[in-house]
């Protein structure tokens, strides 16, 4: 019998029942069979702590959020909503080795060992349709183990050329310090091993590629390098960061490391203590980041090269502590990380992958979410664009939080706080920055469970529910809350207030994940309904379908649960609530073949199951007949008929054939000019007004009908032609019915036209002039058009001229109104969110883009253009005439910027030094630096010289006009003790010998031999 021992330390619910249990590190759970169950946890100690939220914040780039699409698994149905529903919106592809693995020009992928070659699972032409359905910042990897600058110029081509697709960066290469076939080509692989390039090599290499891309793409920005952030090669990675910059300088605009504090070669003894302990480590991000923007700082002072982490997660999947890194353990971690990620104001954090085999992706290769899924969507989709950061005091560093404001959704606040201590649950005040907000809140807490394995020690964390728990307080924050040890926890505020909206899912099988959008923001869970706080106002509702069978690989799924919902959503009061049905329906594809041959209605793409559906050819072509309805699939029909109704019971195509026809030309004489007639064939009408109309028919012998026109005789009026293999032509008179019938009084007025005004109208070829008197027609019985002469300013609104006369007096009413002309404001300049308006005549009209258009009548206008206090505009005011045409004016509009400054004084003023302010770099002259900046609350961070530092060396700096500059101070480093950890780390001095269990060293041989797949 085998002893299992099973320790839950935290919570306060067990398990949910049936869920999974997360995979262990590689032949663990073979040897050993499965884990424990939860228990109820045995409660915790509650230490009191401290929260205090900081008075400055930086703004988030709009690049922070992100993650990588693989070609090594097959894009699962509904990958691309599952990443829209998710707040990262930079996507890298083919991600890690796969960039360095990977042919898109033949979509073959090489083995990473042996270089066997196999076809890609996704090709580059998906990720493309992905990056484009999610509007994404796209990051394409080009190969440079192989050191073949041909095939990175031809990759850049064949996307930008052949997929007509442009990203927002190349990247070059992944992780140069551990190849092992550097220049070897890929077929070589199996044969030839090669040791790496060292940084200055690779830089070269850089150089090389950033050329060749260069002379396809001269303006997409390079990331040049993707570099470990393992202390596992002969250099650090700012090592490595340092001297790819001394070579490359400004060539490329980016670098990136990789983040997995708790690495194969993390601290500690292999504990889920020291798991979390790693966070703050020196493998943590805030010692990185400053090592890495110090190597920036040094290598290339005056270059603007941002920093990215280009990987992210919590452990390698491999490695010692990756057990930790599945279940709730790597979604807190990721959640630690994330507001570190915050307080460094990181450009970019992208999490590896979307679905992988690895530990730290949103799916697995069986499609199906794992708790770092719902963190993203749940938890990180709820943080605004300006962070606070959020100092936790007691139970060590084991505490993390931010604070962030969300300025476009009307100053939306959210507060993360997250418990990494494995013993101890925290109570604390939760605050707002900016002060209280007494109006509704809603808080989200997530709470897991500690699982140990005794047979094999195998210790993960699992979630007490799939989903975070929402809760309610209506009169604002708790004056206390309690956040039990492995948890986090998400309060929610609108400081004008807002609603409690509860949008309910009925038809989806538990635990299948579900969408909704409401309003602007795309939401995704598996629980059967959406907890959200909204403002009041109407807000749009919609969903998209779920691919069936749920879980399924149907890259192309024929069934799926249709999504119906009321629309828009009437949200007010404390409480609202909304329901989304869900159908099963079959693909149905309608089409018309070959397409241009016709036009079917209606144009379907899912039908409910078992619902009739009519379908019907509305005409075909010029030159093409209908030749009748192919169908296959259950409820299928094949018909020669013009309308047909299937009933789906399956997959279901319907093809309305139409082919090449030769002309048929019917002829009329006999009938006034203008008078409108009219011939049947087959079920098509065919009109016209004129002495001939044409139909197109395949070779045979048809049937006509010629519609009647009162007051004459039609020879025939049915008849038959046949289709040779020339046009056709068939004679069609018209003849008066004698003796010539009764004529009767037909009479116009206008309506809406200004009494001053004529216009003339035309009956059969007789004009009258219409204005002070109604004219008038003698007609006799039958079918008449009419036409309207041009008044100036003014169009008949009657969309048909036509009318019948039978056998009485007829009095006809031409409505008039104003021909309204379009007037545009096209801007030149704008930026994205700048608002601005155009005020016309009085009436004030907002942009809501880069332009403004309305419709006016003719006449003379005046307008103003208002715009924020640091935009100017030109012109800004004017006044033009609308006679007859539109008018379009092209407007410039330019950002102010003044001038931002750091002057420097003391004996180190004149040395080498810059200033970081926001995004940019400048180096100093003059014992200056200064920047043109628009108004704006700005961050700014001062790299003094060589062996000083800075009074003030960071701070925040608020431009509105023209400001002072900001006086600085370098003092000697020697009276600053605790910067010298700093600059050590800074330049790669130190070497931290990494042990696991404290017992075992591992190498650097060893750590590259595995370290081929990062996750």
């Amino acid at each position: 019998m085998t002893m299992v021992l099973v320790t839950v330390l935290s919570g306060t619910l067990p398990s949910a029942a049936g869920s999974p249990t997360p995979p262990e590190p590689p032949g663990m759970r073979a040897a050993f069979g499965p884990g424990g169950a939860a228990l109820l946890p045995t409660p915790s100690a509650t230490t009191n702590v401290s929260l205090v939220v900081g008075r400055s914040s930086v703004n988030l780039s709009g690049q922070f959020w992100g993650t990588t699409v693989n070609n090594e698994v097959r894009m699962f149905s509904g990958e691309t909503d599952a990443v829209n529903a998710t707040p990262a919106r930079v996507l890298v592809w083919p991600g890690a080795m796969a960039g360095e693995d990977y042919d898109p020009l033949t979509n073959t992928h090489y083995n990473t060992y042996n270089g066997t070659p196999t076809r890609a699972l996704t090709n580059e032409s998906q990720f493309v349709q992905m990056c484009r359905a999610t509007h994404c910042t796209a990051v394409v990897q080009v190969p440079a183990e192989i050191d073949d600058t041909k095939i990175a110029a031809e990759i850049v081509n064949y996307t930008e050329v052949n997929l007509s697709f442009r990203p927002a960066y190349w990247m070059i290469g992944n992780e140069p310090e551990l190849w092992s076939h550097w220049q070897v080509a890929w077929k070589n692989w199996a044969t030839t091993s090669t040791n790496g390039p060292d940084p200055t090599q690779f830089g070269n290499e850089v150089v090389a590629y950033v050329k060749a891309i260069r002379a396809v793409d001269n303006t997409t920005p390079i990331l040049g390098l993707p570099a470990s952030g393992c202390t596992c090669g002969y250099y650090t990675f700012d090592q490595w960061i340092a001297g790819v910059l001394a070579v490359t300088g400004s060539k490329i605009q980016a670098v990136a490391f990789h983040e997995y504090p708790a690495g194969w070669l993390g601290t500690g003894d292999g504990s889920l203590h020291d798991f979390y302990g790693t966070i703050q480590s020196d493998a943590g991000i805030p010692i990185r980041m400053v090592a890495a923007r110090a190597a920036v700082q040094s290598a290339c002072p005056g270059c603007n090269v941002s920093v990215w982490i280009s990987e992210l997660g919590a452990a390698l999947s491999w490695s010692y502590y990756g057990q930790y890194s599945f279940g709730l353990s790597g979604a807190l971690s990721l959640a630690s990380q994330i507001t570190q990620a915050m307080d460094d104001n990181l450009s970019n954090i992208d999490l590896f992958a979307t679905e992988l085999a690895t530990s730290n992706s949103w799916f697995g290769v069986s499609g199906l979410p794992r708790p770092d899924y719902a963190l993203y969507t749940q938890i990180f989709d709820h943080l605004g664009t300006q962070a606070f950061p959020v100092n936790i005091t007691g139970l060590g560093k084991t505490l993390y939080g931010i604070d962030t404001v969300a300025p476009s959704d009307q100053g939306r606040r959210d507060l993360l706080v997250v418990n990494d201590n494995i013993t101890h649950a925290i109570s604390f005040t939760p605050k707002f920055a900016e002060g209280p907000v007494n109006a509704p809140a809603e808080a989200w807490s997530w709470n897991g469970s500690i699982h140990v394995t005794g047979s094999n020690f195998t210790t993960w964390v699992e979630p007490f529910t799939p989903n975070p728990v929402p809760a309610e307080f209506p009169g604002g924050l708790p004056t206390s809350y309690t956040l039990p040890p492995q948890s986090l926890v998400l309060f929610e505020s609108y400081p004008s207030g807002a609603t409690y909206v509860r949008v309910a899912e009925q038809g989806v099988p538990s635990p299948t994940p579900w969408y909704a959008t409401v309003g602007p923001r795309f939401y995704t869970t598996s629980a059967n309904n959406l907890s959200l706080l909204l403002p009041a106002n109407s807000y749009p509702v919609s969903s998209v379908g779920v691919p069936l069978p749920v879980g399924g690989k149907e890259r192309y799924p024929s069934e799926r649960l249709g999504a119906f919902v009321p629309s828009p959503l009437e949200v007010g009061g404390a409480y609202t609530n909304a329901t989304i049905n869900f159908t099963p329906q079959w693909r149905v594809n309608v089409t018309a073949s070959p397409s241009e041959g016709g036009t079917v209605s209606p144009e379907v793409g899912w039908w409910n199951a078992s619902q009739p559906l009519n379908l019907t050819v509305v005409a075909p072509s010029t030159g093409f007949a209908f030749a009748g309805w192919s169908g296959w699939g259950p409820g299928n029909v094949s018909s020669g008929n013009r309308s047909i109704t299937v009933v789906p019971g399956g997959r279901l195509v319907e093809k309305a054939r139409f082919v090449p026809g030769d002309q048929v030309v019917l002829a009329q004489t006999g009938l006034p000019a203008g008078t409108p007639w009219s011939v049947t064939v087959r079920g098509f009408t065919t009109n016209t007004s004129g002495n001939a109309l044409s139909v197109y028919e395949p070779l045979g012998r048809y049937g006509f009908e010629v519609a009647p026109i009162p007051g004459y005789r039609i020879i025939p009026s049915d008849g038959a032609f046949t289709v040779s293999s020339s046009w056709t032509l068939v004679h069609l008179r018209f003849v008066p019915i004698t003796p010539p019938g009764l004529e009767f009084p037909v009479t116009f007025r206008a309506l809406g036209l200004p009494p001053s005004d004529r216009v003339v109208i035309t009956v059969r070829g007789v004009s009258q002039t219409l204005g002070g008197f109604a004219p008038g027609f003698e007609l006799i019985n039958g079918s008449y058009a009419y036409t309207v002469g041009y008044v100036a300013g003014y169009h008949a609104a009657a969309p048909a001229k036509l009318f019948n006369v039978t056998g009485g007096p007829l009095a006809i009413v031409v409505p008039f109104v104003r021909t309204m002309y379009h007037v545009t404001w096209m801007a030149n300049g704008t930026r994205a969110g700048l608002n601005w308006t155009v005020t016309l005549n009085g009436t004030p009209m907002a942009a809501t883009s880069a332009w403004v258009s309305t419709i006016v009548p003719n006449g003379t206008y005046a307008y103003t253009v208002s715009l924020p206090a640091n935009f100017s505009a030109s012109p800004r005011t004017g006044s033009f005439q609308v006679g007859g045409f539109g008018v379009t004016f092209p407007l410039n509009i330019t950002l102010l910027r003044y001038r931002a400054w750091f002057e420097a004084t003391g004996p180190a003023a004149a040395s080498a030094w810059s200033v970081r302010f926001g995004n940019l770099t400048a180096a100093a002259s003059a014992a200056q630096s200064s920047f043109l900046a628009p108004n704006g609350s700005y961050t700014f961070d001062i790299h003094p010289p060589a062996g000083y530092y800075a009074v003030p060396s960071h701070g925040n700096l608020t431009v509105a006009g023209p400001t002072a500059p900001t006086v600085l101070r370098f003092e000697p480093i020697t009276n600053r003790p605790s910067a010298a950890l700093v600059a050590a780390l800074s330049s790669g001095a130190l070497w931290t010998a990494l042990w696991i269990g404290g017992s075992v060293v591992v190498s650097y041989a060893a750590f590259r031999s595995l370290r081929r797949r990062p996750g």
